[in-house]
């Protein structure tokens, strides 16, 4: 008898452990539960306060946004004068105006095609000659009155992009062989003067500064300063750039 009561006893204590531990996890998962949501309301309030105190932020200086608005009044008045200002026959004339331009561009006074590919640059001498560079290689200087070439320079290996009339008169071309070429001009002769080669990559732009330095930039990610001796340039200084430089 004791061996069957004790059997039962233990059989009950294992039945109320189990409920036990049962209702524990439930507990536990409602916990869990409970605290998701107060989490999802902290968000909540959270975000809601935020807001506020950007909105306090915006309307603590309500004069700051009076004179804005008084100001974009003004502005808005000036234009409505300006606009109000234009009579039709002004706008008749810059209408005529784009017209007579439409026809030139369709009937050119002088077409230019002695290059045999793109053209990359134009610029204007001292003299007032037109003068362009090609990816041909070649440089031409043009006639002032009859627009054909008076001077055809072939020196460069590749695309002439950038040609400029120094304040001494020589003639400077930059070229992605990667050589800046320097000439000394006639009205239909030339002679080189210095050829500058100290650039690894494409050469796209040179400029002088106060008749005092050339200055080129490369794809190569430098700037380089050539100072002037006489009539030519030798190496100052040179900066480097993070990406090539296309100015």
């Amino acid at each position: 008898m004791e061996s069957t009561e004790l059997k039962e006893l233990k059989e009950n204590k294992g039945k109320k452990e189990n409920k036990e531990n049962t209702k524990s996890k439930k507990n536990k998962k409602s916990k869990k539960k409970i605290k998701k949501k107060i989490s999802k309301k902290d968000k909540k309030k959270d975000e809601k306060n935020d807001k506020k105190r950007k909105s306090q932020s915006e309307h603590k200086d309500p004069y700051k946004a009076i004179f804005l608005n008084k100001k974009i009044k003004i502005l808005e008045k000036q234009l409505k004068d300006k606009a109000n200002n234009l009579n039709n026959n002004n706008l008749d004339n810059s209408l005529n105006n784009i017209s007579n331009i439409d026809i030139s561009l369709k009937n050119p006074i002088h077409l230019l095609n002695y290059h045999k590919y793109w053209v990359l640059c134009l610029s204007i001498l001292n003299d007032g000659r037109l003068i362009s560079g090609s990816a041909d290689s070649e440089i031409i200087i043009y006639n002032k009155t009859t627009y054909k070439p008076d001077l055809i320079i072939n020196e460069h290996k590749g695309w002439v992009i950038c040609i400029i009339q120094l304040i001494s008169g020589i003639l400077a071309s930059c070229s992605n062989d990667k050589t800046i070429k320097l000439f000394n001009i006639k009205e239909n002769s030339y002679n080189i003067i210095q050829t500058l080669n100290n650039h690894t990559g494409w050469i796209y732009k040179i400029i002088e500064i106060e008749n005092k330095y050339l200055v080129s930039c490369s794809e190569d990610k430098y700037i380089i300063f050539y100072l002037k001796d006489n009539l030519k340039y030798k190496k100052d200084y040179q900066i480097s750039i993070n990406g090539s430089c296309y100015i």
